[in-house]
């Protein structure tokens, strides 16, 4: 129980902290920014990689260790961007039938270039350094792909 009790804390490391707040009511291009630039900085920390790797490891044992990472981490971001994009479609600033769906896309376009060569190579694509480039980026291609036509 002390393992599970250990990976439970530093799962709560990946988790939004009360000075990591993005703003609900921000337009879609700073609140996407800003989400992509938190999810990056959690991404590439190599702390939270190794708890990553152990995660993924001991999943067979530890389910709920899973299961609690993705509601303090990733998880808990998908349900906030899906919110703010369900909001942004009912104002018809975005067009977003699928919100949800549209959520995860937003955080395989972030996150997805780095994640999967880190996790298998523990070798970086990017540093910390492209962090702004990368979520200005991904940021812009999803917005390109939701903005009202013609509008």
């Amino acid at each position: 129980m002390l393992f599970v009790e250990t990976m439970e804390t530093m799962c709560e490391r990946f988790g939004v902290a009360p000075h990591e707040t993005i703003d609900p009511t921000a337009p879609p291009e700073k609140f996407l920014c800003s989400v992509g630039k938190l999810m990056l900085s959690k991404v590439m920390d190599p702390r939270l990689q190794s708890v990553m790797r152990t995660i993924i490891g001991e999943l067979a044992a530890f389910p709920e260790m899973g299961g609690r990472f993705w509601a303090i981490g990733p998880g808990n971001m998908r349900v906030q961007v899906t919110e703010y994009l369900r909001e942004q479609h009912a104002a018809g600033v975005l067009v977003v039938p699928d919100p949800a769906l549209s959520a995860g896309m937003f955080q395989g376009m972030v996150a997805g270039p780095q994640f999967m060569p880190m996790i298998f190579t523990g070798d970086p694509v990017w540093t910390v350094d492209d962090i702004d480039r990368i979520a200005r980026t991904a940021t812009a291609q999803f917005l390109t792909a939701h903005r009202p036509k013609g509008g």
